[in-house]
C-alpha cells in the first residue's frame, strides 16, 4: 500500500516574467506556498513513511535561499512551474516519488512530480 505524507511553507519574492505579454511582465511580488508530497510505504521500524520534520527541513533548505530575494537574479524563468521543477531536482534521492505544488496566488498553482 502506498502513502502520501505532505509538509507546506511560504514565502515571500518578487519577480517578472521576461518576454511575456501581460501584467507579469511587470514586476511584482507574491507569498508563494509550496507543498511537498512524498509517496512510499510504511517502514517497519518507525511505523512512518517518512519523519515529517526531515521532509520539511529539506523543502526549508531550498525556499529558504528564495524567500525575500528577487527571482530574476538567479533564475531565467522564475514561473511557478520551474520553481516546482526545481524544488523537485534539489531534493534528496529516496526510495518513494515526490510531488511538488508551488502557489503563487491562493488560487492558482502549479505542480511538478518525479512519480
Amino acid at each position: 500500500m502506498k502513502y502520501r505524507v505532505a509538509v507546506e511553507t511560504s514565502f515571500d519574492a518578487a519577480h517578472f516574467l521576461p518576454g511575456y505579454k501581460g501584467p507579469c511582465s511587470r514586476l511584482h511580488g507574491h507569498t508563494y506556498r509550496v507543498r511537498l508530497i512524498y509517496q512510499g510505504e510504511i517502514d517497519g521500524g518507525t511505523n512512518m513513511v517518512i519523519d515529517m520534520s526531515e521532509l520539511k527541513a529539506d523543502l526549508r533548505k531550498i525556499t529558504d535561499e528564495w524567500d525575500h530575494r528577487y527571482l530574476n537574479d538567479s533564475l531565467v524563468m522564475p514561473t511557478a512551474e520551474n520553481l516546482a521543477v526545481l524544488v523537485l531536482n534539489h531534493l534528496p534521492p529516496r526510495v518513494g516519488s515526490y510531488t511538488v505544488r508551488v502557489w503563487e496566488t491562493p488560487t492558482s498553482f502549479a505542480e511538478a512530480s518525479n512519480e
